[in-house]
């Protein structure tokens, strides 16, 4: 937990990792991570839908495919920082994703959130309370697993991507998205001179959905992207000039279509909204060129608010990814053979039972200006 003082002492470190000295895997972890050959997982945004994650990651785990690092997106950024807070706790993941899913998030409780729309339609508070009591105190730069997250500076006009400061705020920030939480507000000081910069930080996916190339930059050599928004539909575009709202709400209501009233449906805030993340990384490239592999579970029938579903949803993220990543480790790609290399790897090393100090965690750090350890 004093990552953050450690570090404050070295501003030349860039990068920086988390060993329990008795955990081999945390050692093979943390030298694929400094040579640039470390397993990437990149969680894009959904919403509700993003509960197809864990059982992504469930599917990794049976395999044996280890995750050195993690980064997501909107509600990926929350699934990715629930993963690499209960890194090493087997099991602990889905007991805190069924807390979260059943008990926090309450329609009911959304309800009461509900604000005069004048920034946001809610106040932010039940969604800032549902986090604070996920992630407590805990830091991103404390976690185990390497995590990262994007989110957008609307004042700044930048992209931004969080490897330090409180789990919950960052994660908040990356989930922030427009017209339905406010902005939030955020300092921090520049590396460079010291000063203190302030931003005002919404949903990550306006600019960055699918953060590949950063995980690559932190020494990720293979990057499996999961996709948690369906494919779009066609959109019909000869709606007319003009949607009166109440009228499309009154129609929908009777039974009726807007077709029969102006022509073609509109389409709803909720879908706007999705498109517009997802044009950034289109105009990119598809991020399925800039991963190894791209998961694409189906869940075209889920809302973005139906969070009380994580566990259907938790399975069609197992049962997608189960087949998909044996196939491609079946192939002859050379990730693929690095992938299953590193398996078999796994499976072949141990420490001696009659190992001391086992509770002894030590941090290791890699930055342009050399590197240094301390225990």
């Amino acid at each position: 937990r004093s990552t953050r003082h450690y570090l404050s002492r070295r501003p030349w470190a860039q990068r920086w990792h988390h060993v329990r000295v008795e955990e081999v895997g945390d050692w093979a972890r943390c030298a694929r991570l400094l040579v640039g050959q470390g397993v990437g997982l990149c969680l894009g945004g959904g919403g509700a839908r993003g509960n197809v994650h864990f059982g992504v990651i469930r599917a990794m785990e049976e395999i044996g495919i280890p995750i050195d690092i993690v980064a997501g997106t909107s509600f990926g950024a929350l699934a990715g920082g629930i993963y690499a807070m209960t890194a090493g706790e087997p099991g602990s993941m889905f007991r805190v994703v069924e807390r979260v899913m059943s008990r926090n998030f309450s329609s009911r409780a959304m309800f009461m959130d509900f604000n005069f729309p004048r920034t946001a339609y809610f106040t932010g508070f039940y969604l800032n309370s549902v986090l604070q009591r996920t992630f407590a105190r805990r830091r991103c730069e404390d976690l185990l697993v390497p995590f990262a997250c994007t989110s957008t500076d609307i004042l700044n006009f930048e992209a931004k991507l969080h490897r330090e400061g409180p789990l919950w705020r960052v994660i908040r920030a990356s989930m922030s998205l427009v017209g339905f939480v406010p902005p939030l507000p955020h300092q921090e000081a520049r590396t460079e001179d010291g000063k203190v910069c302030s931003s005002l930080l919404v949903d990550g996916g306006y600019t960055n959905q699918y953060p590949t190339e950063e995980l690559r930059q932190l020494g990720a050599g293979v990057v499996i992207s999961v996709q948690a928004c369906p494919d779009f539909e066609p959109v019909s575009t000869d709606y007319g000039d003009r949607v009166m709202g109440g009228a499309v709400a009154l129609l929908r209501l009777l039974g009726l279509r807007w077709r029969w009233y102006r022509g073609a449906d509109p389409p709803p805030q909720i879908e706007i909204q999705e498109r517009l993340m997802f044009l950034p990384d289109s105009m990119r490239g598809q991020v399925s060129t800039r991963s190894e592999i791209l998961l694409k579970p189906p869940i075209s029938g889920f809302g973005l608010l139906e969070f009380t579903r994580f566990k259907e949803l938790s399975e069609i993220g197992y049962n997608t990814a189960l087949p998909e990543l044996r196939a491609w480790l079946d192939g002859n790609s050379d990730p693929a053979r690095r992938v299953c290399s590193i398996i078999a790897q796994g499976k072949a090393d141990s420490w001696p039972d009659s190992k001391s100090h086992r509770d002894k965690m030590v941090r290791t750090e890699y930055g342009g200006g050399g590197a240094d350890g301390e225990g």
